[in-house]
């Protein structure tokens, strides 16, 4: 009996130390993935915002996002998404809503303004999903500051506007220097035609 009690007792222990490693596995692992989801979270080029799906205040934010509105780490916690964006909360209606905040950010070319800190505003593009943090369910909102693409853009509207111009004008000046080519040879050809009439009528006279 005390073999086995002292069996027993060994297993137990054994089993409870097997245990003891695994959570400790699992914590580090916990705490790995944690910390991997942070970096990549942070490098971002996009600036993402977790929001609660309830009220659209924001719980976690990246660097990107701290760049882009203009505020210090942990400076948007706790505010509204849509507090930053005019665009966003006109569009959105009366009632504001996770479902609306979706249906407004994820239309094909939207673009809209988001405010900084200094009052300047910038021109964004974003997406909205339904995501699972560790903090729970959220929406992330990824946002991409296309400002700088928008200009870019314009730059090259305004060169090929100016490219065809200049091609308009090539083309009526080639029309012109065509017209005086022709009028110039008519000229020549009017000219030898009353030198020959002249010479003929010299010699008649």
């Amino acid at each position: 009996a005390s073999d086995l009690l002292w069996a027993n007792t060994h297993v137990a222990g054994s089993v409870f130390a097997l245990m003891i490693t695994i959570g400790i596995l699992v914590e580090q692992s916990m705490h790995v993935s944690e910390h991997y989801y942070r970096e990549l979270f942070d490098s971002a080029g996009d600036a993402i915002f977790l929001l609660d799906a309830k009220n659209l205040k924001v719980v976690e934010d990246n660097q990107s996002a701290n760049q882009l509105t203009g505020l210090q780490r942990g400076g948007l916690v706790g505010k509204r998404f849509i507090d930053f964006s005019d665009d966003l909360r006109q569009s959105m209606g009366p009632v504001i809503t996770a479902e609306s905040l979706a249906a407004s950010s994820n239309s094909p070319c939207r673009e809209f303004a988001m405010k900084r800190a200094e009052c300047a505003t910038v021109i964004c593009e974003g997406r909205v999903a339904n995501a699972g943090g560790f903090c729970g369910p959220v929406l992330q909102v990824n946002v991409r500051d296309v400002t700088e693409r928008n200009h870019q853009d314009q730059s090259l509207r305004d060169t090929a506007a100016r490219l065809e111009k200049a091609m308009s004008d090539l083309r009526r000046t080639e029309q012109h220097v065509i017209q005086h080519e022709r009028l110039n040879a008519l000229t020549k050809m009017a000219s030898g035609v009353a030198h020959d009439f002249n010479n003929a009528l010299a010699k008649i006279l």
